[in-house]
């Protein structure tokens, strides 16, 4: 929407047609969502006991490293396909939209799978694995139709990491009234993943000539690593030792 709407009405209402996309959906939102439960009293705003819970702490930094990289190739894919494949900019762009495009299923496909199958946590594992091992092979691509195959599956993989990845966090809670306090938690210190993963992998990017070799390599180590660290947290829920204060 950005690089369409910038060169024909200007940084200014290319800001202000974005604000009303957001408006609208949240209209959208606000007008159909009802809640499930009935209204509870409100929970404190932040619970720093959860993280003398090694579950839990684990748990926050599996999903930093997870959401760190996860979104480093839906911010590059369009330039890697311009510069590194030599594309068009119609092609470059097509690039993007099918990565987007496919994190509708992939979103809605592995939450189906988890529910009837595997469970939440062990599907956003095994989805954080792939994702990882994905970004390695991001390294081989060199043809148009590599790209198609690399957007293609890491559209799909890509939007399940990002749907079930926060989704896992109640099997690892014991007192569900507390849920709401510790994703918020969780969200607020992800949301720094999430600002500083993709300028990160844009320096790794500059630093490397323009090859994505060092990217990808961060980009593919950090999800593994963020798989690991959350099934750690797995292990430890069991009896869920306290951390010494």
């Amino acid at each position: 929407m950005v690089q369409q709407l910038l060169p024909r009405i200007g940084f200014a209402w290319t800001v202000r047609c974005m604000g009303f996309v957001v408006l609208f959906c949240f209209i959208v939102c606000l007008a159909l969502a009802r809640t499930r439960l009935p209204k509870r009293a409100s929970g404190p705003l932040i619970e720093l006991s959860a993280f003398h819970e090694w579950s839990y702490s684990l748990f926050v930094i599996g999903i930093f490293l997870t959401l760190w990289a996860v979104y480093f190739s839906y911010f590059y894919i369009d330039s890697f396909a311009l510069d590194v494949i030599g594309t068009s900019r119609s092609d470059s762009l097509t690039m993007l939209y099918i990565i987007n495009g496919l994190g509708i299923p992939g979103r809605i496909i592995p939450a189906l799978v988890a529910d009837r199958f595997f469970g939440i946590l062990n599907t956003y594992l095994v989805l954080g694995v792939i994702a990882g091992i994905l970004l390695y092979c991001w390294m081989a691509v060199k043809t148009y139709a590599g790209m198609i195959a690399f957007v293609v599956c890491y559209g799909l993989i890509g939007g399940g990491v990002q749907g079930t990845a926060l989704s896992s966090l109640p099997t690892l809670t014991t007192d569900l009234s507390k849920m709401g306090v510790r994703s918020g938690m969780v969200l607020s210190i992800v949301a720094f993943a999430c600002l500083t993963g993709p300028p990160l992998a844009g320096a790794l990017i500059q630093r490397d000539d323009g090859s994505y070799t060092y990217a990808c390599i961060w980009g593919g180590t950090s999800l593994i690593l963020g798989s690991s660290f959350v099934m750690a947290a797995r292990q430890m829920t069991s009896y869920r030792p306290a951390i010494d204060n």
